[in-house]
Parts: C-alpha cells; structure tokens; sequence
C-alpha cells in the first residue's frame, strides 16, 4: 500500500495550518495527502436531518478549498479527500488513520471552547490513535535552515518508538536531533547536593550512560542524523516544552515507563501537548507489542 499522510480540516485557521504541516510532510515523505472533513450529524435530530444537505455542500466546500491549497502551495503533492459521514471526528480519523503512516490534526477546532488549549478531537485523537499523530497548533513556523527534532528519551516500548520516529523525522529534514533525558530531582536532594550530599557529576554520567544506550538501539541505524543529548534536572514537561520554543516538532512516546498501563496518555504527552509551542507527534505502540 502507498504511503500517506491523513489531515483533518473543517475550514478553521488551525486547520489550516495543519493542512499546510502535513503538505510539506506528504512531500518530503513523497506520500499521498488524504484530506478528512466530517458531515457526521446526530440522526435523531429532525433539525440536523433537515439541514444535512446543506452540511454536506458545506463540508465538501471545505475539502475543495483544502485540496486546492495544496495545489498552489505544492502542486506535485497527490491529493486525495473524504467526508466522514458514519462516526464523529475524532472517531473518523482514528479509524481511516489506521491504513495512513500519519494523522495531523490542528490543536483546536472551529468547534472548540475559547478557554480550552487543546480541542477534543486533537487530544481524543492523540491518545486513542495507533498511527502516529502530530498535533499542530497556531504556533508552528516553517522549516528553517538548520530545523531540530526534539525527542523526549525513555527507555520504554513508548520511548523507543518515539526514539524511531524522531530520528526518520530528523532524515527527513537533514535536521539535528535533540535528545532530552529530564530527571526530576527533588528540591530537598538538590540542596544536599550543594553542600556535598550528593554528587550530582556522577549522576549526570550515569543519565548521559542510560542515555546513550537507549538511543544507540536506534542511533546506528541512522548514521547520518547529527544528534546532541540534553540531561536536564527537572520535570519532563517543563523541559521539553522549553525546548519546543526552538523545534521544528517535539516527539515524545504516548506512555512512558511509570505511566498507568489503562491511561491512553501519560502524564508527560498530556502535558506537552497543553504546552508546546512547536508541533506535537505522539508515538503509540500497540498494545499486543507494547507494555501492558
């Protein structure tokens, strides 16, 4: 099956923006660009049902306007567009994701409650999804000439496919790739670690050692990609969401490894998906490979 990429519009300015992501993602990829818009409508209601015609003529003018975006942005992109007729958004692109390489959805939707960061479909999308997902929001800049990856490391099934992504991403691009191991030390263990409690050089080395075995399960099979690690004392949200404000995309895995098996999201991708100022990919494992 060819490659693609699946986009979800319904004619906002974030969505826009994601459509724009995703078709420079398609033609690096050099896949195919599914564009998704949703008609679905509740059945019960005599008022939807009524006006369904009118809905559809208006989604199809979504799709319409989208595809020829991309033939003006980036002409040689193979475009393709659906209406999601039978399931609700998020719902639709979850199930055509499935045969897609990537979901990009924008942060919020035409939809979405003002006081909200991140709309339900994104997030719903993001945590539920097994394709890899890129949450786009009005913040993202285009490519500059020297584009950095940014992945948060951990040694889980979550962190090595994370690890994976992040580093074709990074080929794709001929980008760096920045790799942020975050360690949160106690306030109370830092201070003794300033009166000499604790020797927080010989912490550092054995981080920078974890580091660099779990990236070398992967790092060889990219020898091209420049890649710089990044021990950081502090909470994983907060350091990958500063390193967001210079990245071209931030790669983190859905769970780590002392998340809760039943959360969709663990505690590090719901937070950087509130917080980043760069794109987002969550990376899933499906659950007969991945922990349980």
């Amino acid at each position: 099956m060819a490659s693609s990429v699946l986009v979800g519009v319904d004619g906002s300015q974030e969505s826009l923006i994601a459509l724009d992501w995703a078709t420079e993602e398609a033609a690096l990829r050099g896949s195919q660009l599914r564009l998704l818009c949703s008609s679905w409508v509740p059945a019960l209601e005599p008022v939807f049902i009524r006006d369904a015609e009118s809905w559809n003529g208006h989604t199809q003018r979504v799709l319409d306007e989208a595809a020829e975006r991309v033939r003006q942005t980036n002409p040689d992109v193979r475009v393709e567009s659906t209406i999601g007729y039978d399931e609700p958004a998020a719902a639709t692109l979850i199930h055509v994701g499935r045969e897609a390489d990537l979901i990009v959805v924008g942060l919020r939707g035409r939809g979405g409650f003002p006081g909200m960061k991140i709309g339900s479909v994104a997030y719903q999308v993001a945590a539920h999804a097994t394709t890899p997902v890129v949450v786009v929001g009005p913040e993202a800049r285009p490519v500059t000439k020297t584009p950095q990856i940014v992945v948060g490391v951990d040694d889980s099934d979550h962190g090595q496919a994370a690890l994976r992504a992040a580093f074709t991403e990074a080929r794709l691009r001929s980008a760096r790739l920045r790799a942020v191991y975050a360690v949160r030390v106690p306030p109370d263990i830092l201070a003794v670690a300033t009166l000499g409690g604790y020797d927080l050089e010989s912490m550092r080395a054995d981080r920078e050692r974890l580091t660099h075995d779990t990236l070398k399960v992967v790092r060889d099979e990219f020898p091209d990609v420049q890649v710089e690690t990044d021990i950081q004392w502090d909470d994983a949200t907060h350091a990958l969401s500063r390193a967001s404000t210079s990245a071209h995309l931030v790669v983190v895995g859905a769970r780590g490894r002392h998340g809760f098996p039943l959360l969709a999201l663990g505690s590090v991708a719901h937070g950087i998906l509130h917080h980043a100022v760069s794109p987002v990919m969550v990376v899933h494992v499906p659950a007969s490979d991945g922990e349980r």
